[in-house]
Protein backbone atom coordinates (compact mmCIF):
# COMPACT_ATOMS: atom_id res chain seq x y z
CA UNK A 1 0.00 0.00 0.00
CA UNK A 2 1.43 3.38 -0.68
CA UNK A 3 1.63 5.77 2.28
CA UNK A 4 0.05 9.73 1.98
CA UNK A 5 3.24 10.71 1.90
CA UNK A 6 5.02 9.10 -1.34
CA UNK A 7 1.59 9.52 -2.87
CA UNK A 8 1.81 13.30 -2.52
CA UNK A 9 5.43 13.26 -3.45
CA UNK A 10 4.88 11.65 -6.43
CA UNK A 11 2.06 14.47 -7.47
CA UNK A 12 4.37 17.12 -6.32
CA UNK A 13 5.89 18.78 -9.56
CA UNK A 14 3.22 17.79 -11.84
CA UNK A 15 2.42 21.11 -13.99
CA UNK A 16 -0.77 19.40 -15.67
CA UNK A 17 -3.83 18.84 -13.90
CA UNK A 18 -4.21 15.62 -15.94
CA UNK A 19 -1.12 14.32 -15.81
CA UNK A 20 -1.81 14.35 -11.94
CA UNK A 21 -4.96 12.88 -12.50
CA UNK A 22 -3.67 10.12 -14.33
CA UNK A 23 -1.13 9.43 -11.62
CA UNK A 24 -3.87 9.93 -8.83
CA UNK A 25 -5.97 7.05 -10.62
CA UNK A 26 -3.00 4.64 -11.27
CA UNK A 27 -1.97 4.89 -7.59
CA UNK A 28 -5.93 4.70 -6.58
CA UNK A 29 -5.89 1.34 -8.49
CA UNK A 30 -3.37 -0.47 -6.49
CA UNK A 31 -5.98 -0.02 -3.20
CA UNK A 32 -9.32 -0.73 -4.64
CA UNK A 33 -11.50 2.51 -2.88
CA UNK A 34 -15.38 1.21 -2.14
CA UNK A 35 -18.87 2.78 -2.16
CA UNK A 36 -21.57 1.02 -0.91
CA UNK A 37 -25.23 1.68 -0.93
CA UNK A 38 -25.44 4.23 -3.05
CA UNK A 39 -29.03 5.46 -4.57
CA UNK A 40 -29.52 6.00 -8.68
CA UNK A 41 -30.79 9.11 -9.45
CA UNK A 42 -34.41 9.36 -10.16
CA UNK A 43 -35.93 9.82 -13.51
CA UNK A 44 -32.46 9.23 -15.13
CA UNK A 45 -31.36 11.98 -16.22
CA UNK A 46 -27.63 12.79 -16.93
CA UNK A 47 -27.63 16.01 -15.27
CA UNK A 48 -28.00 15.27 -11.40
CA UNK A 49 -26.71 11.55 -11.71
CA UNK A 50 -25.81 9.97 -8.85
CA UNK A 51 -21.93 10.27 -9.47
CA UNK A 52 -19.68 6.90 -9.09
CA UNK A 53 -16.75 8.01 -6.81
CA UNK A 54 -14.62 4.73 -5.91
CA UNK A 55 -12.89 2.09 -8.21
CA UNK A 56 -15.61 -0.42 -6.65
CA UNK A 57 -19.34 1.31 -6.49
CA UNK A 58 -22.46 -0.69 -5.25
CA UNK A 59 -26.01 0.78 -6.39
CA UNK A 60 -28.86 -0.21 -4.05
CA UNK A 61 -31.70 1.69 -4.44
CA UNK A 62 -33.11 1.85 -8.21
CA UNK A 63 -36.62 3.03 -7.73
CA UNK A 64 -37.78 2.52 -11.34
CA UNK A 65 -35.95 1.06 -14.53
CA UNK A 66 -32.93 3.68 -15.62
CA UNK A 67 -32.25 5.92 -12.59
CA UNK A 68 -28.82 7.31 -13.61
CA UNK A 69 -25.70 7.31 -12.49
CA UNK A 70 -22.57 9.05 -13.68
CA UNK A 71 -19.17 7.94 -14.13
CA UNK A 72 -16.00 10.64 -13.15
CA UNK A 73 -13.96 11.49 -16.26
CA UNK A 74 -12.67 8.88 -18.70
CA UNK A 75 -8.72 9.31 -17.98
CA UNK A 76 -6.69 6.75 -19.52
CA UNK A 77 -5.61 3.69 -16.55
CA UNK A 78 -8.50 4.18 -14.74
CA UNK A 79 -10.42 1.28 -14.21
CA UNK A 80 -13.55 0.55 -12.22
CA UNK A 81 -17.02 -1.22 -10.92
CA UNK A 82 -20.26 -0.93 -11.13
CA UNK A 83 -22.72 -3.42 -8.96
CA UNK A 84 -26.31 -3.24 -9.73
CA UNK A 85 -27.59 -4.51 -6.58
CA UNK A 86 -31.06 -4.02 -7.42
CA UNK A 87 -33.44 -7.05 -8.18
CA UNK A 88 -35.69 -5.26 -10.30
CA UNK A 89 -34.19 -2.17 -11.99
CA UNK A 90 -31.47 -1.54 -14.49
CA UNK A 91 -29.05 1.51 -14.02
CA UNK A 92 -28.06 4.46 -16.52
CA UNK A 93 -24.71 4.99 -16.26
CA UNK A 94 -23.41 8.10 -18.08
CA UNK A 95 -20.06 9.14 -18.97
CA UNK A 96 -19.19 12.78 -17.84
CA UNK A 97 -19.15 16.04 -19.76
CA UNK A 98 -18.20 14.93 -23.61
CA UNK A 99 -17.04 11.11 -22.64
CA UNK A 100 -18.31 8.29 -24.36
CA UNK A 101 -18.93 4.59 -23.26
CA UNK A 102 -18.21 2.65 -25.81
CA UNK A 103 -19.59 3.74 -29.58
CA UNK A 104 -22.56 5.15 -27.57
CA UNK A 105 -23.41 9.18 -28.08
CA UNK A 106 -22.07 11.76 -25.45
CA UNK A 107 -25.81 12.13 -24.26
CA UNK A 108 -26.64 8.10 -23.75
CA UNK A 109 -26.01 5.96 -21.06
CA UNK A 110 -24.83 2.61 -20.87
CA UNK A 111 -27.58 0.33 -19.06
CA UNK A 112 -26.80 -2.13 -16.07
CA UNK A 113 -29.31 -4.54 -15.91
CA UNK A 114 -30.28 -5.50 -12.23
CA UNK A 115 -27.96 -7.67 -10.32
CA UNK A 116 -25.18 -7.42 -12.55
CA UNK A 117 -21.67 -6.29 -12.52
CA UNK A 118 -20.06 -4.30 -14.93
CA UNK A 119 -16.55 -3.16 -15.50
CA UNK A 120 -15.61 -0.05 -17.21
CA UNK A 121 -12.38 0.93 -18.30
CA UNK A 122 -10.24 3.50 -20.00
CA UNK A 123 -7.27 3.35 -22.14
CA UNK A 124 -7.94 6.61 -24.25
CA UNK A 125 -9.08 9.94 -22.53
CA UNK A 126 -12.53 10.56 -23.20
CA UNK A 127 -13.85 7.12 -24.16
CA UNK A 128 -14.77 3.81 -21.77
CA UNK A 129 -15.44 0.55 -22.55
CA UNK A 130 -17.27 -1.54 -20.64
CA UNK A 131 -17.86 -5.83 -20.62
CA UNK A 132 -21.15 -6.62 -18.37
CA UNK A 133 -20.35 -9.89 -16.11
CA UNK A 134 -23.83 -12.13 -16.63
CA UNK A 135 -25.24 -14.73 -14.15
CA UNK A 136 -21.73 -15.39 -11.99
CA UNK A 137 -24.71 -16.99 -9.88
CA UNK A 138 -28.42 -17.87 -10.38
CA UNK A 139 -30.52 -15.12 -8.78
CA UNK A 140 -34.27 -16.87 -8.10
CA UNK A 141 -37.25 -14.86 -7.42
CA UNK A 142 -40.14 -17.63 -6.39
CA UNK A 143 -43.76 -17.56 -5.89
CA UNK A 144 -44.38 -14.74 -8.67
CA UNK A 145 -47.90 -13.09 -9.53
CA UNK A 146 -48.40 -12.30 -13.04
CA UNK A 147 -50.49 -8.92 -13.34
CA UNK A 148 -54.51 -9.67 -13.71
CA UNK A 149 -55.72 -8.52 -16.79
CA UNK A 150 -52.95 -8.79 -18.89
CA UNK A 151 -51.68 -5.51 -19.83
CA UNK A 152 -48.24 -4.53 -20.20
CA UNK A 153 -48.45 -1.34 -18.19
CA UNK A 154 -48.00 -2.80 -14.71
CA UNK A 155 -47.01 -5.90 -15.56
CA UNK A 156 -44.90 -7.80 -13.25
CA UNK A 157 -41.45 -8.02 -12.99
CA UNK A 158 -38.99 -10.74 -13.82
CA UNK A 159 -36.16 -9.37 -11.71
CA UNK A 160 -33.88 -12.88 -11.72
CA UNK A 161 -31.74 -15.77 -13.91
CA UNK A 162 -34.79 -17.70 -12.96
CA UNK A 163 -38.68 -16.70 -12.17
CA UNK A 164 -41.47 -19.07 -11.11
CA UNK A 165 -44.80 -17.68 -11.53
CA UNK A 166 -47.23 -19.40 -9.52
CA UNK A 167 -50.08 -17.37 -9.69
CA UNK A 168 -51.49 -16.94 -13.01
CA UNK A 169 -55.31 -16.10 -11.72
CA UNK A 170 -56.57 -16.13 -15.41
CA UNK A 171 -55.20 -16.53 -18.69
CA UNK A 172 -52.82 -14.16 -20.13
CA UNK A 173 -52.24 -12.58 -17.13
CA UNK A 174 -49.21 -10.59 -17.65
CA UNK A 175 -44.87 -10.75 -16.44
CA UNK A 176 -42.06 -8.10 -18.02
CA UNK A 177 -38.82 -8.46 -18.78
CA UNK A 178 -36.13 -6.63 -17.80
CA UNK A 179 -34.37 -4.32 -20.70
CA UNK A 180 -32.90 -6.80 -23.48
CA UNK A 181 -29.23 -6.06 -22.71
CA UNK A 182 -27.04 -8.32 -25.09
CA UNK A 183 -26.14 -11.05 -22.88
CA UNK A 184 -29.00 -11.56 -20.48
CA UNK A 185 -29.87 -15.04 -20.27
CA UNK A 186 -33.39 -15.95 -18.12
CA UNK A 187 -35.45 -18.73 -17.29
CA UNK A 188 -39.32 -18.22 -16.80
CA UNK A 189 -41.29 -21.21 -15.55
CA UNK A 190 -45.21 -20.78 -15.14
CA UNK A 191 -46.07 -23.28 -13.09
CA UNK A 192 -49.79 -22.67 -13.22
CA UNK A 193 -51.84 -25.58 -14.01
CA UNK A 194 -54.15 -23.85 -15.99
CA UNK A 195 -53.56 -20.86 -17.65
CA UNK A 196 -50.49 -19.46 -20.22
CA UNK A 197 -49.05 -16.24 -18.80
CA UNK A 198 -47.90 -13.23 -21.04
CA UNK A 199 -44.49 -12.25 -21.11
CA UNK A 200 -43.87 -8.42 -22.00
CA UNK A 201 -40.26 -6.91 -23.35
CA UNK A 202 -39.38 -3.70 -21.77
CA UNK A 203 -40.56 -0.63 -23.52
CA UNK A 204 -41.76 0.39 -27.10
CA UNK A 205 -38.60 -0.92 -28.47
CA UNK A 206 -37.36 -4.54 -26.89
CA UNK A 207 -39.06 -6.96 -28.77
CA UNK A 208 -39.49 -10.96 -28.76
CA UNK A 209 -38.37 -12.66 -32.02
CA UNK A 210 -40.68 -11.56 -34.40
CA UNK A 211 -43.49 -10.23 -32.52
CA UNK A 212 -44.22 -6.36 -31.71
CA UNK A 213 -43.19 -4.57 -28.94
CA UNK A 214 -46.47 -4.02 -27.77
CA UNK A 215 -47.21 -8.19 -28.09
CA UNK A 216 -46.59 -10.39 -25.84
CA UNK A 217 -45.24 -13.99 -25.64
CA UNK A 218 -47.24 -16.77 -23.77
CA UNK A 219 -45.90 -19.27 -22.08
CA UNK A 220 -48.10 -22.51 -21.44
CA UNK A 221 -49.31 -23.68 -18.04
CA UNK A 222 -46.66 -25.83 -16.51
CA UNK A 223 -44.56 -24.78 -19.16
CA UNK A 224 -40.99 -23.14 -18.96
CA UNK A 225 -39.10 -20.58 -21.00
CA UNK A 226 -35.57 -19.59 -21.99
CA UNK A 227 -34.95 -15.74 -23.04
CA UNK A 228 -31.51 -15.04 -24.28
CA UNK A 229 -30.70 -11.77 -25.66
CA UNK A 230 -27.49 -11.36 -27.93
CA UNK A 231 -28.31 -8.31 -29.76
CA UNK A 232 -29.73 -4.81 -27.52
CA UNK A 233 -33.22 -4.78 -27.68
CA UNK A 234 -34.60 -8.59 -28.95
CA UNK A 235 -35.04 -11.44 -27.01
CA UNK A 236 -34.98 -15.21 -28.52
CA UNK A 237 -36.56 -17.44 -26.93
CA UNK A 238 -36.39 -21.59 -25.98
CA UNK A 239 -39.46 -23.11 -24.68
CA UNK A 240 -39.13 -26.28 -22.47
CA UNK A 241 -40.95 -29.50 -22.51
Amino acid sequence: MISADTYNRILVGLTSPAAATEVANQLNNLTETTTDALTALAGGAKAGATPLPSLINRVVTVATAADSCLLPSAVPGLNLTVINANVTNAIAVYGAGTDIINALATTVAFPVAATQVAYFACAVAGKWNVTQVYNLTETVTDAIAALAGGTKAGATPLPSTLNRVVTVATAADSCLLPPAVAGTDLTVINSNVSNAVAVFAQGTTDVINALSAATAFSIAATKSCRFMCVVAGKWNTQLGA
